[in-house]
């Protein structure tokens, strides 16, 4: 029987493709300079896990992953023409100018929470709280706020819908939606501005590029709270997770189990999910340990055990106010019920394989099409944790030579 013609130059395609030199790259943003205009060898992406700066006590930091929608500004598509001060109440008016632009909907905020509102250019921006039912509450600061500054939001505050224009005199133009990404607004929790990235909608995005302004954009789906961890994977059957998140409310099964008066006293619960010497991160201390040793450490800390059992708080009484179990949970509760949960991230002792919904299998198999420019390749994301690329692809017999 004769080999179909498409499948001849299927395999003469993959035969010629294999006969290139081959170059490798990974990291979150890569250029190579010596690529052919072929589909990529190789294509995968990996999760990461991010914090700003080291955390403490006093200075808790959230570990960030690929899929967190950190700047929760809606996008302009999200935005209309109009005063949210005509219309607080949820009926429609229409606003009297066009020197207004009001969010469409209400978006979930965190109660008795911080927020850092951050943006470029001259302009007056007013937040509008309204509480589970979606009844008005009040004016954040009561006012317009002019310059870029921390917010805290209500006690009862659930949801929150944001008006703005320009600063008197900053412009004769009229106000569009257009502003949001031209000049860079961002709302995130935090007492601090953090480099601008764009509102995520709970994917992971990325785009390959070249000189010329061609483009190949990359928007992976995630399922509401899904992130990519360090580590976790794309792979042919699912979604590879190697590590997880949990937050720690005092509701576990703790027990104290070690420590003295001059060094932290160390309370753990048991779990079979946390591999034995690997690495974690917390959201209130800096120190993970790895080993379960309860004798030698001077410093708070959280940590797993050697033989993947347990998970380990090694916390000082002036810290939780006291020695005992009841001591640490109740201050695992209050750090929940202030809005500032401790969190860990740690490697699984078994690799978690989700399958993909039938729209993120789509974009998977998008993958296998992505293709190398001719000379230039830029891959790279606009999220402010991007994920991490290891790519194999065709060199260019062309651009080597010229290279000599």
């Amino acid at each position: 029987m004769q080999m179909p013609l498409l499948k001849k130059l299927e395999l003469r395609y993959k035969n010629l493709k294999n006969q290139f030199p081959k170059g490798q790259a990974s990291g979150e943003n890569i250029i190579i300079n010596d690529s052919s205009n072929l589909e990529f060898d190789k294509f995968n992406i990996l999760g990461n896990s991010k914090q700003e700066g080291a955390p403490s006590l006093e200075n808790k930091a959230d570990v960030k992953n690929c899929g967190d929608n950190i700047n929760i500004i809606p996008t302009p598509e999200n935005w209309e023409i109009g005063d949210i001060s005509s219309q607080k109440n949820g009926t429609n008016i229409p606003s009297p100018t066009n020197d207004y632009i009001r969010t469409i909907g209400y978006f979930e905020i965190e109660p008795n929470t911080d927020y850092f509102i951050n943006w470029e250019g001259k302009f007056r921006i007013s937040f509008y709280e309204y509480d589970k039912d979606k009844t008005y509450i009040d004016r954040i600061k009561n006012s317009q706020i002019l310059t870029p500054s921390k917010i805290t939001t209500n006690k009862n505050a659930r949801y929150i819908r944001i008006g703005l224009r320009y600063e008197d005199n900053f412009t004769t133009e009229k106000i569009t939606t257009k502003v949001i990404t031209d000049y860079k607004f961002k709302l995130e929790k935090g007492t601090v501005a953090t480099p601008y990235s764009k509102y995520s909608e709970g994917n992971t995005n990325f785009k390959i590029s070249n000189n010329l302004e061609q483009e190949q954009s990359i928007s992976f789906p995630l399922g509401e709270g899904q992130v990519l961890h360090k580590e976790d994977f794309l792979g042919e059957d699912g979604i590879h997770q190697l590590r997880e998140t949990l937050e720690l409310t005092g509701t576990e099964d703790w027990y104290l189990a070690g420590g003295d008066s001059e060094h932290p006293y160390r309370y753990a619960f048991n779990t079979t999910r946390v591999k034995g010497l690997s690495d974690g991160l917390c959201s209130h201390f800096k120190n993970w340990y790895k080993d379960g040793n309860t004798n030698t450490y001077i410093e708070e800390g959280v940590g797993g055990n050697k033989t993947s059992t347990s998970i380990s708080i090694y916390v000082k009484d002036e810290t939780i106010g006291g020695n005992g179990v009841s001591y640490l949970k109740e201050w695992l509760s209050k750090q929940k019920e202030n809005n500032t949960p401790l969190k860990i991230e740690y490697e699984l002792a078994e690799e978690q394989i989700i399958p993909y919904t039938e729209a993120q299998r789509k974009v998977f198999n998008q993958l296998k099409e992505l293709h190398t420019y001719k000379g230039t390749t830029h891959i790279f994301s606009e999220d402010e944790v991007s994920p991490v690329f290891e790519i194999e692809y065709s060199k260019d017999l062309e651009t080597i030579l010229e290279k000599g």
